[in-house]
């Protein structure tokens, strides 16, 4: 429910909760060797925060049960593919480049880019509720 922008890069693995938080992220930046999975089914578990929703709206049913179902690996282009990432640079730009995205909000009037993070996210918000 943050108001303000949240940018995150990735570089190497974002196993389970690592994955599911990019799926509350504004922007998502991820390395070319970075390494992606959502594993809960194999571990027992039960997909979490919001995962079981948010992926299906992403990437649509057959593309999400691949993804929550079987939990294989999948790379930073294929999260940028399916719709999880922005997009994919080499790992040593990755921080930097997503550290210049964030910095951009600093020159936006604030209060429009509250109300259009709020108007964007409503629809999600209502599903959840």
């Amino acid at each position: 429910e943050l108001d303000k922008p949240v940018v995150a890069a990735v570089t190497g693995a974002a196993i389970g909760i690592g994955t599911t938080m990019l799926l509350h992220c504004d922007f998502v930046f991820v390395a070319d060797d970075a390494r992606l999975a959502m594993p809960f089914v194999a571990l027992g578990l039960v997909p979490e925060y919001a995962s079981s929703l948010l992926v299906p709206q992403l990437m649509g049913a057959r593309l999400a049960a691949e993804k929550l179902l079987l939990g294989d690996p999948f790379t930073g282009q294929q999260a940028v593919d399916c719709g999880i990432a922005n997009a994919v640079l080499p790992a040593p730009e990755v921080a930097l480049h997503a550290r210049r995205v964030a910095e951009r909000f600093n020159a936006l009037p604030p209060g429009a880019v509250r109300e259009a993070k709020r108007l964007m996210r409503a629809p999600q918000r209502e599903q959840v509720l």
